[in-house]
């Protein structure tokens, strides 16, 4: 997985609507604003809200007091959501795209089932943070132990 200016703008722009738009009515939250806080173009950040619309991850809103506010709460919108709607390839490495993999050799790879791992876990990872995970500061990056080795299950036991 390539993580992309894309992605990443995706979901700071996905966080920066959810701590803007305000009470129940939930304000829109205008794309200068979004653009103007978190430093983005204009251009760039309105293809990017196009993408998250599509995925109904934000909803749009026209006319005076229009913009953009999440289609659902924060805590149903996961990390993964945004990664997906904004990526055009979710895969580490090309030899893992379902619809055609580019590399002859995916089929023979002896390397494969690492990134296949790798891949897993990271969209695991990503499944389970919410919006409302970040924007709470649940995400503690020092939780997952890297001292312990892998759970590798031997061929020979």
């Amino acid at each position: 997985m390539n993580i992309t200016t894309k992605s990443r703008y995706g979901l700071r722009a996905v966080l920066d609507i959810a701590c803007h738009q305000e009470g129940d009515h939930q304000r829109a939250v205008r794309r200068k604003d979004i653009g103007a806080r978190e430093g983005f173009s204009q251009d760039y950040l309105e293809q990017i809200l196009i993408r998250l619309r599509e995925a109904k991850i934000v909803q749009a809103l026209r006319g005076p007091g229009g913009g953009y506010r999440l289609a659902r709460p924060p805590d149903q919108i996961t990390v993964w959501e945004v990664m997906a709607a904004s990526e055009d390839r979710l895969e580490f490495v090309p030899c893992l795209e379902l619809d055609e993999p580019q590399c002859g050799r995916h089929t023979h790879c002896s390397a494969r089932q690492v990134w296949q791992r790798l891949n897993r876990i990271v969209q695991m990872e990503m499944k389970a943070i919410t919006v409302a995970d970040v924007l709470a500061g649940r995400i503690k990056p020092d939780a997952i132990n890297l001292d312990n080795k892998p759970s590798v299950k031997s061929a020979s036991r």
